[in-house]
């Protein structure tokens, strides 16, 4: 168990301030110098010789003035001028010290507020670019930043709660239907509804683990092959495509990139997979290209485009957050399961861990066209390990 703090570091801490140390910094400073003009001068003193000084302009009338008279002398004012200098020095100090120190009292405002929760305070310091307006400028900075992930994490856990109820409830439903009426109940039909929810429910959490697994796992890397893992993940959607009536076309250029495979798979089929379900139905298509960027040097690309119905450019910013489903009506008119909302939000986080970037745009005939660039792999062979 750790002892508190003693009375005297508690009042050390009340009153030795940072304010008061430079405070104290510059009135030493004063006094220091002060006395050292004042042993500089008495040494030059010492070296006049010691008789009665004459006035210039009558040399023959002696003066009763020695050198000892003008030392003590001297010094006495000196002590004076000294004790003024520590006062003024004092003072100045002060008043200096709070100006230099008022921007580190807005930031400690801004830490104690972000302390108790108020994200949203900025410290907005204006004045000259110095190395505090520097640090308050990285700070709100932070706070913006922190804002925004303490919303997204607070809309996320409230979108998960939201969707783990819904399976619940229909279980619930379920069952309670089968006893209010135990003569009509449809025990198959039931048992098949419940399995039906029950496996989206497992799909939700299952996709959340692996979120949380992004987050915390160190990625292991090796040059990897784009063109083989589209080519792999469209063999795996190929089946569902073709239940939905998609076509599934692709330009494939061997593109080696420094990546963790599983994952880049995992980032494609959550790709193709969106592209499918959310497709315009029968007679739709879906195209994917890889290869290296022409537009964009040292990056590979990957192209996934689908047809579908006209989209806004605002809706299709929500597409990567969590559990957005806007389309999830093309997917059930379709009769196709319409997914758990997490594929986009879950390839956005694995192109995010391999420094590249995703980009959601509108196609203007309707439909989506989705596009990743990633870091290409420099001086090593694409592996398929």
């Amino acid at each position: 168990m750790t002892a508190g703090p003693s009375g005297d570091d508690a009042v050390r801490t009340t009153w030795v301030t940072a304010r008061v140390k430079l405070t104290a910094t510059y009135a030493a400073f004063t006094i220091v110098t002060g006395l050292i003009a004042l042993i500089v001068i008495n040494v030059i003193i010492w070296r006049f010789p010691d008789y009665p000084l004459a006035l210039a302009s009558d040399p023959k009338q002696l003066s009763a003035i020695t050198r000892g008279e003008i030392r003590d002398s001297l010094i006495n004012y000196s002590m004076l001028a000294l004790i003024a200098m520590a006062v003024i020095g004092t003072s100045v100090g002060w008043i200096v010290a709070g100006r230099v120190l008022r921007p580190l009292h807005d930031l400690n405002q801004a830490v104690r507020a972000a302390a108790e929760g108020a994200l949203d305070h900025r410290i907005a310091m204006t004045g000259p670019r110095d190395e505090f307006r520097e640090l308050a400028d990285r700070f709100d900075d932070m706070l913006a930043r922190l804002e925004q992930s303490f919303l997204t994490q607070k809309r996320f856990a409230a979108n998960a709660s939201h969707e783990l109820r819904t399976p619940l409830a229909t279980m619930k439903m379920l069952i309670e239907v089968a006893q209010a009426d135990p003569e009509g109940r449809d025990v198959d039909r039931a048992l098949r509804r419940m399995h039906e929810t029950n496996e989206r429910g497992i799909a939700i959490v299952e996709a959340l683990l692996q979120l949380n697994q992004l987050d915390r796992r160190p990625l292991v890397t090796s040059p990897v092959d784009l063109a083989a893992v589209a080519r792999d993940a469209s063999q795996l959607i190929s089946p569902e495509a073709a239940d939905a009536g998609v076509t599934i076309s692709s330009t494939l250029e061997s593109t080696a990139v420094l990546g963790n495979r599983v994952l880049l798979q995992q980032l494609v089929t959550n790709l193709l997979s969106n592209a499918v379900r959310y497709n315009g139905g029968p007679d739709g298509w879906v195209s994917v290209w890889v290869g290296p960027g022409t537009q964009a040097p040292g990056r590979a690309v990957v192209v996934v485009s689908n047809s579908g119905p006209l989209l806004g450019a605002a809706e299709v910013a929500r597409f990567v957050e969590p559990f957005d489903r806007k389309d999830a009506r093309i997917a059930r008119g379709a009769g196709r399961d319409r997914g758990n909302g997490l594929g986009l939000t879950l390839a956005a986080r694995i192109v995010e861990l391999h420094g590249g970037s995703l980009r959601l745009a509108p196609l203007p005939a309707g439909g989506l066209e989705a596009t990743v660039l990633l870091p290409e792999a420099h001086g090593a062979g694409p592996t398929e390990a």
